[in-house]
């Protein structure tokens, strides 16, 4: 096993020990890691779960100014919070992917369209505004 794959595991451990969730920072000193190597092991926790199982790992606020409580869970009342604060979030981060690839087509002119990293703007662009699209419909933005 790798160095990542064992924090991964131990991070499981940890979050199946700890019922009334962790911070960060409880990872860090049980992983014995940096910030950014618990952040990883948090990811690679969330992508490891998401291929098999129904439990997913949230994090909700704790209290002003501090850390939130990691948790795992498979419960809607449990989940809900994450998920809409992190829809939220897509979606800020769809407008500016969009606006960006708007941008860089705009600016090329069409120039690097037949290179590689030009075609993937353009798709990254064609798809992002049909989500966004599909998500202003869902919402009543825009008509059905």
């Amino acid at each position: 096993m790798t160095a990542r794959t064992n924090r991964r595991d131990d991070l499981l451990d940890l979050l199946e020990n700890s019922p009334q969730g962790v911070t960060v920072y409880d990872m860090m000193r049980h992983l014995a890691c940096t910030h950014c190597l618990a952040n990883r092991a948090i990811y690679d926790l969330r992508l490891w779960l998401g291929d098999f199982d129904s439990i997913t790992l949230v994090c909700t606020p704790n209290g002003k100014n501090q850390p939130w409580l990691y948790e795992l869970t498979g419960y809607w009342d449990e989940v809900q919070p994450w998920v809409v604060y992190r829809i939220g979030d897509v979606e800020t981060r769809l407008s500016t992917i969009h606006a960006a690839t708007e941008s860089i087509i705009t600016a090329t002119k069409g120039r690097g369209a037949s290179t590689k990293a030009g075609q993937k703007v353009r798709l990254i662009n064609m798809y992002v505004r049909r989500l966004r699209e599909d998500l202003e419909i869902l919402d009543g933005h825009l008509g059905a």
